[in-house]
């Protein structure tokens, strides 16, 4: 019995995933779109309406797509080449207890973005069967359903990818047909639905609204065999990405509206499936991300970890409280950017100037400051841009990403200038 639970539940939070367990491109390209983006995707999609006709949407996606493209490879290639969870990973630039630090900040904003996504979930439903009546009992068993794949662990998670996302896309297709019977040709020339507002917004909301995505993709691609596996997932991924948003804006064109229990109620039962496994396949992760991070910290069984988050969760959820923290959950959100910048400084840039890359575990450091201070600046400086405290027409998260790239580089060459550390 206990062998049997160990092969179900065997994840490897703390070691790398060893090859006999890795898988291809394609599984991998599912899982992305499903956690990623099928739950993203109808609020972008409802953002872009608001300020942005569809042309200029369909250009801010192209835009921001190819920007998280570029991220995505870089921070998910060095999963695939070691093995490792974010969290793990963070050891070689941060040392343990900077990873340490990392892993509390993802395990709380991931539980409470998954709180926060059940309470909208139920919502959204109870709009669309008010028969259910109560939202509190359907966030909380909503939040329990959906912690079911993150106890089990990526191979569930890649399981429900396999049948949600062709349904998703699917339904995007259906439901782009109903706006465009509805509305004909005028759904590709529809003003914005609200404040119009300029085209760098528009890809400033897409690359921000993925940032954290980023950050925690080695979640899921040190399950890729190779770095060709990571690329043509998500290119994949990329080009899931670019339809569904248009297929989405011809919707809610279509219905000249941006009530979105209302879009998705166009095809009737089937989008109530859908909203079912949008929300799904995005919350699972979030619990999944939370667990690895814990148990960076803890040495406690992941699967055990998922059950608590996944009550505490669902608890938070059906209490309706969180709403009123999702400012906080957005700044906590801030730090994880620049840790993309930090990850590729160490990786890829530090070999280039001399000195051996993962230098802080190599040589048992708790704490790296080099990167806790790169770190830092680049959060401060990516949440003030996030908040408008300081007015740059640029991404914050990619400001963010830079700057602690650079800093991060820097600090590394004159702290080890000293020390025959040279490669």
């Amino acid at each position: 019995m206990e062998n049997k639970e160990r092969n179900v539940f065997k994840d490897y939070a703390n070691e790398p995933v060893p090859m006999s367990e890795r898988r291809g491109w394609f599984g991998a390209a599912l899982v992305q779109i499903g956690v990623c983006y099928a739950a993203t995707a109808p609020l972008f999609a409802l953002a872009l309406a608001k300020g942005l006709s569809f042309w200029d949407a369909l250009l801010a996606c192209l835009i921001g797509d190819a920007i998280l493209f570029v991220l995505f490879v870089a921070q998910a290639s060095i999963a695939a080449k070691e093995g490792l969870s974010t969290y793990m990973l963070a050891r070689t630039s941060l040392g343990r207890g900077g990873a340490h630090i990392l892993s509390i900040i993802i395990a709380i904003s991931c539980v409470g973005w998954f709180a926060i996504n059940a309470e909208y979930f139920a919502t959204g439903l109870v709009s669309m069967i008010p028969s259910l009546g109560n939202i509190h009992l359907v966030a909380f068993f909503g939040g329990l359903l959906m912690m079911t794949t993150a106890v089990v662990g990526y191979k569930a998670i890649e399981k429900l990818s396999d049948i949600a996302v062709p349904l998703i896309i699917l339904w995007c297709v259906l439901a782009a047909f109903k706006g465009y019977a509805i509305a004909g040709p005028n759904v590709f020339h529809t003003k914005p639905l609200g404040e119009p507002y300029g085209l760098m917004t528009g890809i400033i909301i897409i690359v921000g609204g993925m940032s954290v995505g980023v950050a925690i993709s080695p979640d899921i691609f040190r399950y890729c065999r190779s770095t060709k596996d990571v690329v043509l997932a998500n290119l994949v991924y990329t080009i899931a990405a670019l339809l569904q948003t248009p297929l989405l804006m011809m919707a809610i064109n279509g219905a000249n509206s941006t009530d979105l229990a209302k879009i998705m109620g166009f095809l009737g039962p089937v989008g109530i499936v859908v909203l079912i496994l949008l929300a799904w396949t995005t919350n699972d992760n979030n619990l999944y991300s939370a667990s690895l991070a814990f148990t960076e910290i803890f040495p406690i069984t992941k699967w055990k970890v998922a059950i608590t988050f996944g009550f505490i969760g669902s608890i938070i959820a059906a209490i309706g409280i969180l709403k009123y923290f999702t400012s906080w959950l957005s700044l906590l959100s801030s730090l994880a950017p620049p840790f993309i910048g930090i990850m590729a400084g160490d990786y890829y840039i530090i070999p280039k100037i001399g000195l051996k890359s993962g230098l802080p575990i190599k040589r048992n450091e708790f704490i790296n400051w080099a990167g806790i201070v790169a770190w830092v600046v680049g959060g401060i400086l990516t949440a003030l841009i996030n908040t408008n405290k300081i007015k740059i027409y640029f991404p914050g998260p990619i400001i963010g990403v830079v700057v602690s790239l650079i800093i991060y580089v820097l600090l590394m060459k004159l702290r080890y200038i000293n020390f025959d550390e040279s490669i």
